[in-house]
């Protein structure tokens, strides 16, 4: 009972400060990581992970982040902001998890399979740990919604990149040849079971709004069980829970077509719960293991997996859209790793029961507790400069909605 109620206390002070955290160094998930992590240090509990347990909170968490990361973002939104979003996630991202593969491969000596699980999971990044990026009025409206779309995405890509890894990982260490056969069967089944399920759900949310025959708390709800439905329907067929979750909030987003806030509101309250636990957790059984275990080479992929297998895939993929360098390099050093990371890897522990290298692992974590404090750290100090920059350009210095235009000029 004593990290419940550890993280029950902290939850309520994070809560009362909340505000005081959006403009601090320290956002809400790092918080819960280092208390987690301060925890298991003390010694004083004996930290034993229930791993069907991580599991179901895992699955139901990603799941609910991947619905409603979906439902909030239309495909439309690909091709707006002059296309910027479709160039991260066509171009950079798979550039991204190719490098991040190879130096897996490289610097750790691992075999494909763990190495391309490192990457695809290492991809994915999570705005919320730059929250400020998304929000803050002073950035390029362009700038704003190109990470805000790319980060509500790409973790939903890079879902069957790890399912598939994962398969591989299986194969390789078990010489199996079923593995990964599985894994296409389970990704085919995935995909008709979400966009059935999310079609037929907005359609029909759709129709009783029109008839004015829902309730607004209702439709809320409607929301919530539309995600467990896929999470017990993926389950009793064996199908990928994540990617059913992700293309049925696309599917249900456009056949809604209307904004899905209010009706996915609650569903992402309990996400945002559920996340910060996720992080407590991670704090409390992972961290300790991989600190403890720490070697110069899953330092040198920590430093890659932040700096160039982010950032030289980001410019490549924005050449030519008339982003400056400054716009780019924003945009490229804003790719926190966080809670998809972390499920990646709490998934592959279960999944692989032991036959994944303690170092894919390792690498995934420590990834993830380097990107909460340098990207928390740098959110709001870079983005203040950025937007003094914007003011201080000159004249013929582009306003926010103009960023796309400006001719290039050196930050």
């Amino acid at each position: 009972m004593v990290p419940v109620t550890v993280f029950l206390v902290v939850l309520l002070l994070v809560a009362l400060l909340s505000r005081r955290l959006v403009d601090g160094p320290l956002t809400p998930p790092t918080i819960m990581a280092l208390v987690g992590l301060a925890l298991a240090a003390t010694g004083s509990i004996d930290v034993q992970v229930d791993t069907a347990g991580f599991r179901l909170g895992t699955e139901v968490t990603l799941s609910l982040v991947l619905f409603a990361d979906a439902t909030r973002i239309p495909l439309r939104a690909l091709r707006s902001v002059e296309r910027l979003p479709a160039r991260l996630l066509g171009i950079g991202l798979p550039l991204s998890i190719a490098l991040l593969t190879a130096t897996a491969m490289l610097v750790l000596d691992l075999q494909l399979g763990p190495a391309l699980l490192v990457g695809g999971a290492l991809a994915a990044t999570d705005a919320a740990l730059a929250r400020v990026i998304v929000t803050s009025e002073a950035l390029p409206t362009r700038i704003r919604e190109t990470v805000n779309v790319e980060s509500g995405l790409n973790d939903g890509l890079a879902t069957p990149v790890v399912t598939f890894a994962i398969a591989l990982t299986a194969e390789e260490a078990t010489g199996s040849a079923s593995a990964v056969n599985e894994a296409l069967v389970a990704l085919g089944v995935a995909v008709v079971v979400g966009v059935v399920v999310g079609l037929l759900g907005g359609w029909a949310l759709r129709w009783a709004a029109g008839h004015h025959r829902v309730d607004t708390v209702f439709a809320q709800l409607f929301g919530l069980a539309l995600v467990g439905l896929v999470i017990v329907v993926c389950t009793s067929l064996g199908a990928i829970t994540f990617v059913a979750a992700f293309l049925a909030g696309s599917a249900f987003g456009q056949a809604y077509g209307d904004d899905t806030a209010h009706v996915m509101e609650f569903s992402e309250d309990l996400a945002r719960l559920f996340t910060l636990a996720a992080f407590f957790a991670f704090g409390l059984a992972l961290l300790p293991d991989a600190l403890a275990a720490v070697t110069l080479a899953e330092v040198i992929v920590v430093v890659v997996a932040l700096t160039v297998a982010r950032m030289l895939p980001v410019g490549i993929a924005l050449a030519g859209s008339g982003l400056r360098p400054a716009s780019t390099a924003l945009v490229g050093w804003f790719g926190p790793r966080g809670l998809a990371t972390v499920l990646f890897a709490l998934i592959a522990l279960e999944d692989l029961d032991g036959e994944l290298p303690e170092r894919a692992v390792n690498v995934m974590v420590l990834t993830v507790l380097a990107s909460l404090v340098l990207h928390g750290a740098s959110a709001r100090p870079l983005t203040r400069r950025y937007a003094r920059w914007l003011r201080d350009a000159g004249p013929g210095a582009e306003t926010p909605e103009d960023e796309v235009t400006m001719s290039r000029t050196r930050w």
